[in-house]
């Protein structure tokens, strides 16, 4: 039996279970608790914030390919106002890669990519999608 001049204390991960710890600095009544308390409080913050990105990826690709057969009528290319997808909920900041050149710059999702820019008579902003060959 190891004796202790510490107090009793309750558990960090929130159980409810009192122990007498045998260090100073002890926090958790074991690892299997220090395990679950990082797991509810690390890690699934993580995952969650994750997910929501991922769902918004996923939704931009939904609009986009619907925007597609649309508008492009089941061709590879389509044009469209760019107002007309951020209506149904398009986020143009989320894309998975951004290539740059001296004229243009083209976002790609997963098996689509966007061009955008300005029709010169009325200075409307417009989307010029493509159909990708090689999906991720």
């Amino acid at each position: 039996m190891v004796s202790t001049n510490l107090n009793k204390r309750e558990c960090k991960c929130g159980c409810g279970q009192w122990f007498v710890p045998t260090r100073s600095d002890k926090q958790y009544f074991n690892k299997s608790h220090a395990d679950k308390h990082y797991g509810q409080r690390v890690r699934n913050k993580k995952q969650r914030k994750y997910y929501e990105e991922d769902k918004i990826f996923h939704r931009n690709e939904e609009l986009l390919l619907d925007a597609l057969n649309t508008w492009g009528r089941g061709a590879e290319l389509a044009i469209i106002p760019l107002v007309e997808l951020i209506a149904k909920g398009f986020k143009s900041e989320y894309y998975i890669i951004k290539t740059e050149d001296k004229n243009s710059t083209i976002f790609h999702y997963y098996s689509v990519s966007v061009c955008y820019y300005s029709n010169e008579p009325d200075g409307e902003k417009m989307a010029l999608i493509t159909l990708k060959e090689e999906v991720y």
